[in-house]
């Protein structure tokens, strides 16, 4: 039962009912228009007119008890999250169209929008367990910045790659939001060719989405651009008819190509010079220039090498060709030596081999001109 009180006169105005089990959260729209939504453990979330005093509508949208609710500003989609550790945004004029955000580890006990934007860009979950989450709402694509996220296919976990291929996860992240849309799949001349392969039983040989990963397919996406107009659908509706077209005439030109094609790795200009307390002698200063996506440690074996221990390459070619076992354990080995005698600094701060140049350059040199690192071996 929900009691509506005054707090002026301390009386009470009305007395809701309609929930089975007890009420855990309530939030009111405080535009006017009087109304209230209540979510309760008995799997129910109601929204109620306090004008005319009934409940207008009810969601059934969790498995177990509702126990945290908020709402965005204009009122028209709740998050939701309870018992069954999951949480939902509803809309609150089409109940049919929910959408799965995240599931959390243990059972849901409040909630709360970061409001710095709109749309909310994130929400904060308290759970039963002594850790508050912050998960994304959104993922908003720009062309200017959104491909610079190079990353190998080891340290993300793709267990379908040998891992030395660099992925960008802006582009498969785009592949993955579109493979529902033919376009981005396959194209007439490909689709003509394989029912003439195949004697009239088309075979599709194209590789739909990144073949690393997949979006629910229930996943909203949204193009939009200051000044004109603004496609909303979900992953799986990309395949139809009419929303193909609607993609057709509001997807950039740019978004079509990163499907295909992924990006070309941007490079990063840096200089490298001895430390002033290695007492080495100043080397000459030639510009060099590498992926910036590329680990420090490359770099300390570069100047373990070449550098420091120029013997080493003539060992290293002494070696056979078609050895190739062997190579290996002489580049581990080669890795490992580096590691153990060549510190690289940049800005008299010692750098973490497995950071890449990018890194570097935007949270350590964080100045203008090319990047500038400096190498020492390390004290024994």
């Amino acid at each position: 039962v929900l009691r509506v009180w005054d707090p002026r006169t301390c009386a009470k105005l009305m007395k809701l009912k309609g929930h089975t089990d007890n009420v855990k959260s309530l939030l009111l729209n405080r535009d006017g228009t009087q109304q209230c939504l209540s979510g309760s453990s008995d799997g129910t979330i109601r929204l109620w007119s306090l004008g005319q005093q009934r409940c207008i509508a009810t969601y059934r949208v969790h498995d177990e008890g509702v126990w945290a609710l908020q709402v965005n500003e204009a009122f028209t989609h709740v998050y939701s999250g309870g018992r069954d550790k999951k949480i939902y945004c509803t809309d609150l004029r089409n109940p049919d169209i929910r959408v799965l955000i995240c599931e959390e580890k243990a059972p849901v006990l409040k909630m709360e929008l970061d409001r710095s934007a709109d749309p909310p860009p994130a929400i904060w979950v308290s759970t039963t367990k002594s850790s508050v989450n912050k998960w994304m709402l959104t993922i908003t694509l720009d062309e200017s910045d959104c491909f610079a996220a190079w990353v190998s296919a080891k340290d993300a976990g793709f267990s379908n790659s040998d891992g030395s291929d660099p992925k960008n996860l802006g582009g498969l992240l785009l592949q993955a939001l579109l493979e529902f849309w033919p376009r981005t799949r396959i194209n007439p001349m490909d689709e003509e060719e394989n029912e003439v392969n195949h004697n009239g039983e088309q075979e599709n040989r194209v590789q739909k989405g990144n073949g690393y990963f997949q979006v629910p397919p229930h996943t909203p996406v949204i193009f939009g651009e200051a000044g004109g107009r603004t496609l909303f659908l979900l992953c799986r509706d990309s395949g139809g008819e009419t929303e193909s077209m609607l993609l057709n005439e509001t997807v950039p030109q740019w978004v079509i190509d990163i499907t295909k094609n992924m990006p070309k790795f941007n490079k990063i200009p840096f200089y490298l010079q001895p430390h002033s307390s290695s007492g080495a002698k100043t080397l000459k200063r030639d510009r060099l220039s590498a992926s910036d996506m590329l680990q420090v440690r490359k770099v300390m074996e570069h100047v373990y090498e070449k550098i420091i221990n120029l013997d080493n390459e003539s060992q290293t070619t002494s070696s056979s060709a078609n050895d190739k076992p062997g190579e290996q354990e002489k580049e581990e080995d080669m890795a490992m030596l580096a590691e153990e005698k060549i510190e690289l600094m940049c800005q008299d701060q010692v750098l973490d081999p497995n950071m890449d140049l990018r890194t570097v350059k935007h949270f350590i040199w964080k100045s203008g001109g090319d990047l500038t690192l400096h190498y020492r071996q390390k004290s024994t």
